[in-house]
């Protein structure tokens, strides 16, 4: 999910959380249009966690965001391939600031996907999550390298599934020329209930009767230009047997993504 001013990019990858503030916000409020930005990309696969959320398929996104004094809020949306239907939208605001060398962001989110209500034997795909990411960037070093970790905690992780934990690590580096070079690997634990737990929707005895985990990795190369961002990423996961029946194994393999985006 590609949230401009909270995640660099939830399909390409999400890298450090940083909230942006505009250089004009306390001289206009905030509600100063220098405040407000939006974000179109186009994507050859929706890709978040490891997962392909658009079937392998390109899909198109955009968000529309706010910023003001370290707070920042926003809406944003893809196309997916979901059984019966085919849209996502999250709703998000944070707060972002740093204590001495290390900058912080906590951030609420709700995934929706709307029309899916009936769709996985009346389970709820929407949930809600909390993220909190810290990061240090080395700026004497050669690439600035930006390092940050996020640890991420849900209530009740899609199809009513129990507590969901996701952690993740990274590493930025700027390049000569607008490029840039970025690496990360995560892991998602689901406890089970709905979906996956002892009575679950999609359990058998001794198979996805226990909720389920996975870790996934992924390398990108970015490079802006006239104002536009692109990004070449490769994705892969540890997919087993119960991940790959839940989700699909074609949704879990390993791929290439490539992405142009651009913000007003």
């Amino acid at each position: 999910m590609k949230i401009k001013l909270a995640i660099t990019a939830m399909a390409m990858g999400m890298p450090l959380i940083a909230a942006t503030q505009s250089a004009h916000a306390e001289d206009g409020g905030p509600f100063d249009a220098s405040n407000f930005s939006s974000t179109l990309t186009l994507t050859t696969d929706y890709v978040f966690r490891g997962i392909s959320f658009s079937g392998e398929d390109p899909a198109i996104q955009g968000s529309f965001d706010w910023a003001y004094n370290n707070f920042y809020a926003g809406v944003w949306g893809s196309s997916i391939n979901g059984a019966d239907y085919s849209a996502e939208l999250d709703y998000y605001g944070g707060y972002a600031d740093s204590l001495g060398p290390i900058n912080y962001d906590l951030m609420l989110i709700y995934f929706h996907f709307p029309g899916s209500d009936d769709t996985f034997n009346g389970l709820e795909t929407d949930q809600f999550e909390t993220w909190l990411t810290l990061s240090h960037q080395f700026a004497d070093l050669p690439g600035t390298p930006n390092l940050y970790g996020r640890y991420t905690w849900s209530p009740d992780y899609t199809l009513e599934d129990g507590n969901g934990h996701y952690f993740r690590t990274g590493v930025e580096f700027s390049l000569p020329h607008g490029f840039g070079i970025d690496g990360y690997a995560g892991y998602l634990d689901v406890e089970g209930d709905g979906a996956t737990g002892p009575n679950g929707a999609f359990a058998s005895p001794g198979f996805l009767d226990d909720g389920y985990s996975y870790s996934h990795w992924s390398v990108g190369l970015t490079k802006s230009l006239k104002g536009f961002n692109f990004d070449l990423r490769y994705h892969d996961t540890n997919e087993d047997a119960e991940t790959a029946a839940f989700y699909g194994e074609d949704n879990m393999e390993e791929r290439v993504v490539f992405s142009v985006s651009r913000s007003f």
